[in-house]
């Protein structure tokens, strides 16, 4: 009698071989799409960057910025005019008031001389359902050099979404308006803020 087949042993080896390949190759496959979508989200950024840079040479009254520290805060909604922002990397949708580039006015005073310059930070923050993707605010260098660091804080929503509501309200209390933008970006100081200009 020829038995062709395996044995229970051999089986058993088998599905331990398989199940430690399974084991190494699983958290491979989700960190190369997390890098994946990781570097998706950068290339949006640097776009978004890219468009802040072509409103400032563009459009004078971006850079209507007199003292030190002052800033214009450009959302997403404001530079993308074409719509080409409508889905993340995560499959969720990019929050358009909650994501922006912040102008920074920086000046020194070198040897007598005024030295100008404009320094960019990013926010993008994708909704996917309840779950938040993106980077939360990072200056411009980091992400032009694509570094990782960008991801390691989990964004959170600052609570400006009435952006209408403040534009609104903008001629009438700009102090209170100010404080709350300003409020929304803790991680930048602000001396006096600008924002979507019409």
């Amino acid at each position: 009698m020829n038995r062709k087949g395996f044995t229970l042993v051999e089986l058993l080896v088998m599905l331990v071989v398989l199940s430690v390949l399974i084991g190494i190759a699983v958290p491979n496959i989700t960190g190369i799409l997390r890098d994946n979508k990781n570097s998706m989200t950068l290339d949006d950024a640097n776009r978004m960057l890219d468009s802040a840079r072509v409103k400032a040479t563009t459009e004078p009254k971006v850079l209507e910025l007199e003292y030190d520290g002052d800033c214009t805060v450009l959302r997403l909604s404001y530079l993308d005019k074409n719509d080409d922002y409508k889905k993340g990397p995560n499959d969720g949708s990019y929050d358009k008031s909650e994501s922006f580039v912040v102008i920074q006015l920086k000046k020194e005073y070198i040897d007598g001389r005024e030295e100008i310059d404009y320094q960019y930070f990013v926010r993008l923050i994708e909704k996917k359902g309840d779950k938040l993707y993106g980077i939360n605010m990072s200056p411009a260098s980091k992400i032009e050099k694509r570094e990782k660091d960008v991801f390691k804080n989990q964004p959170r929503l600052f609570g400006v979404h009435k952006w209408d509501d403040i534009t609104n309200l903008y001629h009438y209390n700009s102090d209170a308006i100010r404080d709350k933008i300003r409020s929304s970006l803790p991680d930048i100081v602000c001396s006096s803020i600008e924002y979507d200009f019409k």
